[in-house]
């Protein structure tokens, strides 16, 4: 059986279990903001892959590409390379890198979900 004294702006329960009071921990708040930001960037990812992604025009460093149009790949080091995509070929990469992100927020926006959950429903 759980009795909850409140004594002042700290709550103790006694669990009967661990042989007396246990204070709540003082960072259930920030933990729980920690939660309710996994939540908040899972739903950024599902929009993304949702909204943004499901335009459909196909770019090459924020120049809008037109079929027949080809694409320098940049790296870490240079804004171009020999390595070269086509139109066709940048079009197929978010096609086919939308339903990854689609799903990867509806995975981190469940697991937040369910850590906030189970955070208050203690």
């Amino acid at each position: 059986m759980h009795s909850v004294t409140n004594t002042g702006s700290d709550a103790v329960r006694d669990d009967g279990v661990s042989g007396g009071p246990q204070t709540r921990r003082p960072g259930l708040w920030w933990r729980a903001g920690l939660d309710i930001l996994v939540v908040l960037a899972g739903l950024a990812l599902l929009i993304w892959g949702v909204v943004v992604l499901a335009d459909p025009s196909v770019t090459c460093r924020g120049v809008e590409m037109s079929p027949g149009d080809l694409c320098h790949k940049s790296s870490y080091t240079s804004l171009r390379t020999d390595t070269v995509q086509s139109y066709e070929q940048r079009r197929h990469a978010v096609a086919q890198s939308r339903p990854t992100v689609i799903v990867l927020g509806a995975v981190t926006t469940a697991f937040g979900a369910l850590m906030v959950y189970r955070r208050f429903s203690r």
